[in-house]
């Protein structure tokens, strides 16, 4: 019996990346004049998962869906651990994966999973069309966003102006009290 090994790579590129270790100044360009791979060689240790399941987001009565707005990463663990607390799965827009916020097995959209959903809540998400194809079926959408102008405003039966991390974290209170 053999065993088989996912590995997942993400790579992130942010936009503060300093031009020199411990400089806040930000470069305007990054040129790389010259680059020596036996000196840039770094080895680190890898930790290998198999993907959980995700099927759980398929069956789910309700998702939370993580966008660019919850900001980093500290924000989407929250959220999922709020969301955990509260038996709601969770998954995440192209961008928050992109970023490695969340696992490329929880994407929602035309490049991820295509849901249906009776509740689909949208934190920090902006409604891009490629998205928005994959919760389009969900029977209610509430969205929260800081932006008014959001093209997921206009898509959704609920939208509220404000601050994603404020509201969910209010949501979670009520379900959990």
């Amino acid at each position: 019996m053999s065993t088989t090994f996912c590995i997942q790579l993400y790579i992130s590129v942010d936009k503060c990346l300093s031009a020199e270790p411990g400089s806040t100044e930000i470069p305007g360009e990054l040129t790389i004049e010259h680059y020596n791979v036996e000196e840039s060689i770094r080895v680190k240790d890898v930790e290998m998962h198999c993907p959980e399941s995700d099927s759980e987001l398929e069956k789910a009565e309700c998702i939370v869906v993580c966008g660019r707005g919850v900001n980093n990463k500290a924000h989407t663990e929250e959220i999922t651990a709020l969301a955990e607390k509260t038996s709601i799965p969770i998954a995440g827009s192209r961008p928050c994966v992109m970023n490695a916020w969340m696992p490329m097995t929880r994407m929602i959209g035309v490049s991820g999973k295509i849901l249906h959903p009776r509740i689909s809540i949208l934190l920090g998400v902006s409604g891009a069309p490629a998205f928005y194809e994959g919760i389009k079926n969900s029977d209610y959408i509430i969205a929260v966003n800081n932006d008014s102008d959001a093209p997921i405003k206009n898509k959704s039966d609920l939208f509220i102006q404000g601050d994603c991390m404020d509201v969910f974290r209010s949501f979670a209170d009520l379900l959990t009290e």
